[in-house]
């Protein structure tokens, strides 16, 4: 987007160095009982006042899957990315005390805020996003958990037109405790900058460092089983992207069809080993703004080694281009996720 090239000063050549404040722009949003997702900490703090800027921001940010995660789901994860023009937005979620009336019923004073902290960073930082996530989500939990009740109803009462004298104690409170928070984001950007200790004078240098730390990171990842190699081959035609764990899947897809008379797409899906596969469910999802809609679930008790299972589903939508999200689930676990584009199918 070309509002971080605008909106975050000079870019980060201009100082020949990795600059993560001019780089990184981290969100603070919540839950509100009444109005929904809302925003409640910018850092850069300037970028608060940009409204060009954060109504672009805000659709990306409120959409991200963090939402519909709960928190012990999401706590196994190091964290939860989407990726979008060109950035990466990673995102944990967490609860906060409370001790504010809240404006739901079956909701109580002590019901918990639930707080969500997102780092935008651009994709070619990705191998550093993580580690810059996981301590400010460790400095802001530790030294402000307890700020976000008032810093939220802070938020409440900026929407109010007329504020009384005790709105105004909370007003002046909260900004108090919003920006303990924002020193605190400051704080660990600028620490983890000079810890990187990458100062470069030209681009071919700058792209040599990143180039490092990437190999760092996969380099500190465990290895993949050495039969699955064979599953990185691209399977015949151009139907298909993958989005996931299909690398690492026993199952893929062998042929995919648009049947344009009877409006309707089939789906050939193969279990390439030969165990068994039981109690599974195959999904498959209409995507619409980034949301799944309609699902079409088929239960296979018995999936047999080296069978194919045929599906056949109504076309949802009407457009030209749709999307189409093809899951195979065991209990709680993903064993294969695909996308699938109508524009790229083979038509009969």
């Amino acid at each position: 987007m070309e509002f971080f090239g605008q909106k975050n000063g000079n870019s980060e050549e201009d100082s020949g160095a990795i600059n993560l404040e001019k780089v990184c722009v981290v969100y603070l949003a919540y839950f509100d009982e009444a109005r929904g997702h809302q925003l409640l900490l910018v850092y850069p703090p300037e970028l608060k006042d940009d409204t060009e800027f954060l109504q672009a921001e805000s659709k990306i940010v409120f959409v991200h899957s963090i939402w519909w995660m709960s928190v012990d789901v999401q706590a196994e994860l190091s964290h939860v990315d989407l990726e979008f023009g060109g950035r990466n937005y990673l995102a944990k979620k967490f609860f906060a005390p409370s001790n504010r009336a809240k404006r739901r019923s079956g909701m109580d004073e002590n019901t918990p805020e639930t707080i969500v902290l997102i780092l935008n960073i651009p994709i070619s930082l990705n191998a550093i996003g993580g580690e810059i996530l996981k301590n400010l989500y460790q400095e802001i939990t530790a030294n402000h958990l307890d700020d976000f009740s008032i810093a939220i109803e802070k938020s409440i009462c900026d929407a109010k037109i007329i504020k009384n004298p005790k709105d105004k104690e909370i007003l002046e409170a909260g900004t108090k405790a919003i920006e303990g928070i924002t020193s605190t984001i400051r704080k660990v950007l600028q620490e983890y900058y000079q810890q990187l200790e990458i100062s470069v004078s030209n681009e071919v240098d700058k792209t040599k460092a990143l180039s490092y730390l990437l190999y760092q990171d996969l380099r500190n990842k465990p290895p993949q089983a050495e039969d699955k190699k064979a599953l990185f081959e691209p399977t015949s035609g151009e139907p298909i992207i993958d989005i996931g764990a299909t690398a690492r899947s026993k199952i893929r897809i062998v042929d995919t069809v648009l049947k344009k008379d009877e409006n309707k797409i089939q789906v050939m899906l193969l279990n390439t080993s030969s165990d068994e596969i039981y109690d599974c469910v195959v999904s498959i999802a209409y995507v619409e703004d980034f949301f799944e809609k309609y699902f079409y679930d088929v239960k296979v008790d018995c999936w047999f080694g080296n069978e194919e299972l045929k599906f056949q589903f109504e076309r949802i939508g009407k457009k030209l281009k749709e999307e189409y999200l093809v899951s195979v689930k065991q209990d709680s676990n993903v064993l294969f996720q695909q996308k699938i584009l109508t524009q790229k199918l083979k038509v009969v």
